[in-house]
């Protein structure tokens, strides 16, 4: 736990000076609000353009190379994706946002969400409906899901769980529910730390900005 709070400090004061000052908001589903390093959608590199944000449509597929990307799939609730991960747009309905992981490890983290996040996680035979706002991570190797916080309900082959604070669950068949110690030094847990804490004190998310694909008044902005 020391040398993850000691890694997040280190994270977060480099972060700081480098913090983008907009965020959007949107009606649907999938914009990428956030990426670094080599990450790629639907065979193309995204290239950073200001005041701009690509969206995943239904059927897009998100590659991160030796990069990572934090995907808005509502007001509050973010999916972070790691180095050398996929995910593919199932529904970017904002009433039931469906995510497949193709690959890697995804952190959904809604844990300041006004309320439960509409979000359902698919790998393989594997759905994960997120209950309760929280942090949720969903690996694919190997294939678990981790509740840090909130409440999820997992169904695997038929047989349906629930899952609570610091619990586990494997995605590959064995529907065994199981507590795991808290913490992890792992850099995406660390780095969707980062992000929350950023976004949280508004140094990251100072003025928002609209959609134009849906929002015909560009000046009427509005704050996640």
């Amino acid at each position: 736990m020391r040398l993850r709070a000691t890694l997040l400090l280190t994270l977060l004061t480099a972060a700081v000076s480098h913090a983008p000052a907009q965020s959007v908001i949107s009606a649907r589903s999938g914009l990428i609000n956030f990426y670094e390093g080599d990450v790629v959608l639907d065979g193309h590199r995204i290239d950073r353009s200001f005041g701009t944000y690509t969206r995943l449509k239904v059927g897009s597929d998100l590659v991160t190379r030796s990069g990572r990307a934090e995907v808005l799939l509502a007001p509050n609730t973010y999916l972070r994706i790691g180095a050398d991960s996929a995910i593919r747009m199932i529904s970017d309905n904002l009433t039931d946002t469906r995510v497949e992981l193709l690959g890697g490890s995804a952190v959904l983290d809604s844990a300041n969400a006004p309320g439960s996040a509409p979000v359902t996680i698919l790998f393989k035979d594997s759905t994960v409906r997120m209950l309760k706002s929280g942090q949720y991570r969903t690996d694919a190797d190997p294939p678990q899901l981790r509740v840090f916080k909130g409440e999820a309900e997992v169904a695997v082959n038929g047989i349906t769980s629930q899952l609570g604070p610091s619990q586990l669950c494997p995605l590959d068949g064995a529907s065994v529910v199981r507590k795991f110690t808290d913490g992890s030094d792992n850099l995406l847990d660390l780095w969707s730390d980062e992000r929350r804490i950023l976004i949280s004190s508004k140094m990251a998310d100072s003025q928002a900005i609209t959609d134009p694909l849906i929002d015909p008044d560009p000046g009427a902005n509005n704050g996640l």
